[in-house]
């Protein structure tokens, strides 16, 4: 019996520090994903050209699909639903509801990311707004993405 109570005990331990560690990673990345919109994303053209905040990108991917309606701006559009995906993943985590919701918002949040870099890849530069954009929303959701954030049974 006292093998099986030192098994549980460690057990929640292990549990605890994993909570913290995932609570810790979804901070750092939530702060590093609000500085990203603050920081330019993306440049259009050469070096020392104009550059675009994460926020003015937000906004044109959210209104691409409205302007035009062709393949491009589709994607586009589907790389700005990344954010309404991840403002929901915060709303349910934060009050610690739908984890299988949240694990759905999580891996197609992630999964919309190269669509980003498919538009980017079209005559823009990435700039340190877009690093940190993508570096906070993978320590934000790939845990839970990914399964390590399942609530021990």
């Amino acid at each position: 019996m006292m093998i099986k109570d030192t098994a549980q005990e460690s057990v929640r331990k292990e549990s605890a520090k994993g909570a913290y560690v995932r609570l810790m990673l979804l901070g750092l990345g939530a702060a590093i994903y609000a500085i990203s919109f603050t920081l330019p994303a993306v440049a259009v053209g050469s070096y020392g050209s104009d550059s675009l905040s994460g926020w003015e990108c937000a906004r044109i991917a959210l209104t691409a699909f409205r302007n035009s309606h062709e393949p491009s701006s589709l994607i586009l559009f589907a790389s700005g639903l990344i954010n309404p995906l991840t403002l929901a993943y915060l709303a349910l985590r934060m009050l610690g509801k739908g984890p299988r919701v949240r694990r759905a918002l999580a891996i197609a949040a992630l999964s919309f990311i190269p669509l980003s870099w498919y538009v980017i890849a079209d005559g823009l530069r990435i700039e340190i707004g877009h690093v940190a954009w993508v570096v906070g929303l993978l320590l934000m959701m790939a845990p839970e993405a990914v399964g390590m954030a399942r609530e021990p049974r």
